[in-house]
């Protein structure tokens, strides 16, 4: 089998590139729903998404240079922005629940086979065209389909970015995962590795092919065939996972922990459809963590992925099932995940930037980590706004990615590089307590990752920084508090109060 591992990654371009075409299918098959607004093209998006595309690039060029990776990060972050595109574009039909005239989710094919054939497809052709330069190109691949989400998406309302935010999420934890593998794959016959996960989620993309035939596109569907396409998703990453713990790794580990988190999946969504109460949100939350722990410390972080993945395929199975995913019980402990695998590629990669200073009880670091946790929130916030005209749409989108790049770099410039980890860490206690409360989290959870991976990906510049002074960096945090009040006690805009009829 070594002999033949070049075409694992092709196995897996095949799997995404099929759920990919029928997604595609189901979307031009697919009907529009009847809303009261006409569609429009979304103009202010679009160029502010071509714009950040442009400023992307460069600054991925600028970390290639400083990686000696050349253009490997531009490519990743190019392809990522398309993926991104490609996954709002599917995804723009999804019915709106606010709306009372919607379609029957049948007639919309499964929201998943667009997530699991833009992830696949994207990362399978990264997985091929980005060599000697993976781990770079990879969270460049993920960090661009966040910002075309997030450009795209903005118009269109929480409900309706929910399943193209679920792809970022899943594209970010897959990315890590073969980032992982990459660290591991330190011979020529080890690098299978990052080719695992690819695999297991073209198993789950394979399964959830063949539940969209079995359920069929009726407006009735059997509850023999319901509960057989439901578990396709998980039985056919199963499979996958126990042929390449077999045949590739040698070791059963892979399948043990894919079992693992996909109990604990299970659990959690059941907890939260037996009685979605906060008690239920924490005794979840409480499930996911205990999971965690003991994925930890299987191959330095590895484990983590394979265990999200396996996640991953419970959703696509609550996907088949309901018509429709269910965000508020799965992305936010998903996402939540994504950030801890994050954190761990952060301190994996950066050790030598991160040797010292790194307890979070430390001055610097418990500031970095409340930030990190305010920051999606804030994000949340100026994306949910109200926007009239085209200047403020505009405004809100470069405002709100401004708001999870900008002070991630300002503070690690104050606060050394030690401190950068600390970011994803405070992410990730916002997508907790957000779970726990039972909280709506489709917007601050790609925000999180989004801070992340940035963190991530900058982590290579911000070790050559330089500390400033005791006196610079007082001077900087006055100047920054200054502006905050200011801008606090500016008069706010109101929309003007509707004519009596």
């Amino acid at each position: 089998m070594d002999s033949h591992q070049w075409a694992l990654p092709w196995l897996s371009f095949i799997a995404g590139g099929a759920t990919l075409a029928v997604a595609l299918f189901h979307f031009l098959k697919s009907e529009k729903p009847d809303t009261s607004q006409p569609s429009r093209i979304r103009i202010p998006g679009l160029v502010t998404w071509l714009a950040l595309v442009i400023v992307g690039v460069i600054v991925e060029m600028k970390v290639g240079v400083e990686q000696s990776v050349d253009y490997m990060g531009a490519r990743g972050f190019v392809l990522g922005s398309i993926g991104g595109a490609l996954l709002v574009l599917l995804t723009s039909r999804q019915p709106n629940r606010n709306v009372d005239q919607v379609l029957s989710p049948q007639n919309w094919g499964l929201p998943s086979l667009a997530v699991f054939g833009v992830t696949l497809t994207q990362l399978s052709i990264a997985r091929l065209w980005l060599t000697h330069g993976e781990m770079t190109g990879l969270t460049a691949v993920a960090i661009g389909m966040a910002i075309a989400v997030l450009c795209l998406g903005v118009d269109r309302g929480v409900d309706n970015m929910s399943t193209a935010i679920s792809g970022v999420v899943l594209t970010a934890t897959v990315a890590i995962a073969m980032q992982m593998g990459f660290s591991r794959a330190d011979e020529i016959a080890r690098e299978y590795w990052p080719d695992i996960p690819l695999l297991i989620t073209s198993g789950c993309a394979v399964g959830l092919l063949i539940a969209s035939a079995v359920k069929g596109r009726g407006a009735e569907v059997g509850r023999w065939r319901r509960w057989v396409a439901m578990i396709l998703p998980p039985l056919m990453a199963t499979l996958v996972a126990w042929w390449g713990s077999r045949y590739v790794m040698h070791e059963m580990t892979a399948l043990k922990l894919l079992a693992i988190g996909t109990i604990a999946a299970i659990l959690m969504r059941l907890l939260q459809r037996i009685e979605p109460s906060t008690r239920n949100g924490a005794l979840g939350l409480v499930l996911l963590f205990a999971a965690t722990a003991v994925a930890y410390s299987y191959w330095a972080g590895y484990g983590i992925a394979l265990l999200l993945i396996a996640g991953w395929t419970v959703y696509a199975a609550v996907d088949v099932a309901d018509g429709a995913v269910d965000d508020a019980s799965l992305l936010g402990p998903l996402a939540a995940g994504a950030i801890v695998a994050i954190h761990r590629a952060v301190t994996l990669q950066n050790g030598d930037s991160l040797s010292t200073g790194t307890d979070i009880t430390d001055t610097w670091n418990l500031l970095a980590a409340a930030i990190g946790a305010t920051l999606p929130l804030a994000a949340s916030a100026l994306t949910s706004m109200s926007t009239a005209g085209i200047a403020t749409r505009i405004a809100t989108t470069v405002s709100t990615v401004l708001a999870l790049v900008v002070p991630p770099l300002i503070c690690a410039y104050l606060f050394a590089g030690q401190a950068s980890a600390a970011f994803v860490i405070g992410a990730a206690f916002t997508i907790a307590a957000l779970t726990a409360a039972r909280r709506p989290l489709a917007l601050a959870s790609i925000g999180a990752v989004t801070l992340a991976l940035v963190v991530l990906q900058a982590m290579p510049l911000i070790a050559e920084w330089k500390v400033p002074s005791r006196n610079v960096k007082i001077e900087i945090l006055i100047a920054i508090t200054v502006v905050t009040v200011i801008l606090s006690l500016l008069p706010r805009r109101t929309e003007p109060a509707q004519k009596e009829a």
